[in-house]
């Protein structure tokens, strides 16, 4: 932070700089050896004219003081995290700035206080001493309103930081509304499911009821009955796919949402890190705790990946394992339900003396029992399930190659890292001689943190490489009995 300069050309003084305060006040002095020496040491209006200046200058410095408690308190609250640490080392190097400008008036003051001759000028050294205590009282007033700058600008920082909190817990929980949402409307499509296909079975049963009642026969009933069964299938089927593209568009949203989250948390947590920092590191030393800080939060993630992305194949594959055994069962109850609809037919045709109504009551109870040991699937409904159950495993092996590819770049990129840090970890040991008790806490720690990196390396490498073998006998596995489904597909 840098003042602006002041332009005063209509009735205010200029302010004299220290040196030239000195050279007139020399020229009003008196030398003591002069004649009328002893009468008047210093002129009345000489003292009157260096106590104006002096008055000048605290209005000058007071002016100031009230410049940046404007500039300050025109600081918008809700600064980024990213706006503000810029601003925080610009505020440093403003704060060092005006040290520097403190300790300068002290060196010159002191060289003042040297020159004059305590023997000789006894009233000029009474009223030097008193201008160095009032500026010295001037100097505790500057330091602790810096102080107090500096504590406002921790505050904003922890401000800022508890509204990114309190931001990333609405989203979590606007994501768990949106998931309980999503289970809700699933388990109702559940329901509605249910009941429409009790429904239909009691329409059924009640249109057999009716026809047995009447006693009439009715060549296209079966048939009718087929179509419409069909027809409502069909019809709950597309509202399913259309409910099922619905939820995967919301669980892409979430998953894009539950990332801008993730990357916030990253964020705040790096600058938190920085803001602890302590304020005698030096350039060098911020960057290697920086890089290190860096590097563990990208560790963390590509061991939390790891994890989550594990346990989502594994669980996708567990799924499609069981339908695939689903199908098999399916596939000997239809041989089955074969065997005995043909015997049924063959029944039907040789037993010529039975009436017209007993036959079409046998066609109704091998077409409903037919319906509800399939559950709706005939041949080439379950010739299509296999396709989509051959599509989905190859997607599923395209994403078992997908992170093996992603596992030896994120590793590439911190192997790469490691090498950045370790160059930076010998060039600060170099710095102090190769003696870790002169620096700092923070930057020994860092040290220690780096050398343990290779080794932690490692550990990642040997679970990435379990993960992945246990993912290819799970495929493998799968493999083998999808290739027994083929001859249904065929």
């Amino acid at each position: 932070m840098s003042f602006a300069p002041i332009n005063q050309k209509n009735n205010v003084q200029k302010v004299a700089s220290p040196g030239t305060s000195q050279q007139s006040f020399q020229k009003r002095t008196v030398p003591l050896d002069s004649p009328g020496s002893q009468r008047d040491v210093l002129m009345p209006s000489n003292q009157n004219n260096l106590n104006i200046g002096l008055q000048n200058r605290l209005e000058v410095i007071e002016s100031h003081l009230n410049r940046v408690c404007n500039q300050h308190d025109a600081l918008m609250p809700l600064l980024s995290l990213l706006e503000t640490v810029p601003k925080i080392n610009n505020n440093e190097q403003a704060m060092k700035q005006m040290q520097k400008k403190i300790s300068d008036l002290e060196t010159k003051l002191e060289k003042l206080e040297q020159n004059c001759n305590s023997k000789n000028n006894p009233h000029v050294f009474v009223q030097i001493d008193r201008n160095f205590k009032n500026t010295s009282q001037l100097i505790t007033q500057m330091k602790s309103e810096m102080k107090d700058i500096q504590t406002q600008l921790q505050n904003n920082t922890k401000q800022n930081s508890s509204q990114l909190r309190e931001e990333s817990q609405n989203l979590v929980r606007s994501v768990e509304v949106r998931i309980d949402k999503n289970k809700k409307d699933i388990q109702n499509l559940l329901a509605e499911f249910k009941n429409s296909i009790s429904l239909s079975i009691k329409r059924q049963e009640d249109f057999q009821h009716t026809f047995k009642g009447s006693g009439e026969p009715n060549e296209h009933f079966e048939r009718n009955l087929q179509d419409k069964v069909d027809g409502y299938i069909d019809t709950i089927q597309k509202q399913y796919d259309r409910d099922i593209n619905n939820l995967y568009r919301e669980i892409g949203m979430l998953r894009s949402e539950l990332e801008q989250f993730y990357d916030k948390g990253r964020k705040a947590y790096i600058f938190n890190k920085i803001n602890e920092f302590p304020p005698n590191l030096d350039h060098e030393e911020k960057k290697i705790a920086i890089a290190n800080i860096e590097q563990s939060v990208f560790f963390e993630d590509i061991e939390r990946f790891d994890i989550e992305n594990q346990e989502r194949l594994v669980y996708e594959l567990d799924c499609l394992e069981d339908k695939v055994i689903i199908i098999f069962l399916i596939k000997d109850q239809l041989a089955l339900i074969y065997v005995f609809i043909s015997f049924q037919i063959y029944f039907t045709k040789i037993c010529v003396e039975l009436s017209l109504q007993m036959k079409i009551i046998f066609k109704i109870q091998i077409a409903q029992l037919s319906y509800l040991t399939m559950n709706g699937k005939n041949q080439s409904e379950i010739k299509q399930e296999v396709t989509f159950l051959e599509d989905r495993f190859f997607s599923l092996k395209n994403q078992i190659h997908g992170t093996k590819k992603k596992y030896l770049v994120d590793v590439r990129k911190i192997e790469d890292r490691l090498e950045k840090l370790m160059i930076m970890k010998d060039q600060q040991l170099e710095k102090t001689g190769y003696q870790m008790n002169k620096m700092d806490n923070l930057v020994q720690e860092s040290i220690q943190e780096i050398d343990h990196y290779p080794e932690r390396i490692k550990q990642l490498n040997d679970s990435i490489n379990t993960n992945v073998e246990l993912l290819q006998a799970r495929q493998k596995e799968i493999d083998e009995k999808l290739n027994l489904l083929k001859m249904i597909r065929n």
